[in-house]
């Protein structure tokens, strides 16, 4: 029951924290950021698929009710979140996959970490401002936004990251 609460306090935090800080973060109007991924990124790994999709769903509309979206986030984050366990499959032991644990540079280390993250994150911001842009007349500008937010997502989740991480590791003496 405590798991499901701090569950309900992050998406509510996340939603929040990109409804009223980043969705005014707009780097000359390339950069989109769009961190709420790192909520779908870190829940647990024991999570049965459907309760993955429904958080990843909700968040997605509840990011979309806040930005107008109608949708786009949703759409994507239900796709990340779907492709989330065969992504993680790539970068972590069948051991420690069986044993369960809460995805982080904690449970998997830096790297493995980083690659899974940069995986999903360029899915979910190629997602967004493709269904967004809906047209490939403007390639060129398209492949920018989708590297710009791409990396600006990344750099905040590996911000997100570090602060927990480092957290973590404070607390082990």
């Amino acid at each position: 029951m405590q798991k499901i609460f701090a569950l309900i306090i992050r998406f509510v935090l996340w939603v929040l924290l990109q409804a009223l800080v980043f969705n005014n973060i707009h780097i000359g109007g390339y950069a989109i950021p769009m961190p709420y991924l790192y909520f779908v990124l870190t829940l647990p790994s024991t999570l049965d698929r459907g309760y993955l999709l429904l958080w990843a769903f909700g968040l997605g509309l509840g990011i979309d009710l806040f930005s107008n979206t109608t949708g786009i986030v949703a759409a994507s984050l239900t796709l990340v979140a779907f492709v989330r366990p065969y992504v993680l499959g790539m970068f972590v032991s069948r051991e420690k996959a069986e044993d369960g644990y809460d995805p982080g540079a904690a449970a998997m280390k830096w790297g493995p970490f980083f690659r899974y993250a940069a995986v999903l994150t360029l899915l979910h911001c190629a997602l967004v401002l493709l269904i967004e842009a809906f047209s490939l007349a403007n390639w060129e500008e398209l492949l920018l936004k989708i590297g710009l937010s791409f990396g600006l997502t990344l750099l905040i989740i590996c911000a997100f990251e570090g602060i927990r991480y480092g957290g973590s590791r404070s607390g082990q003496a």
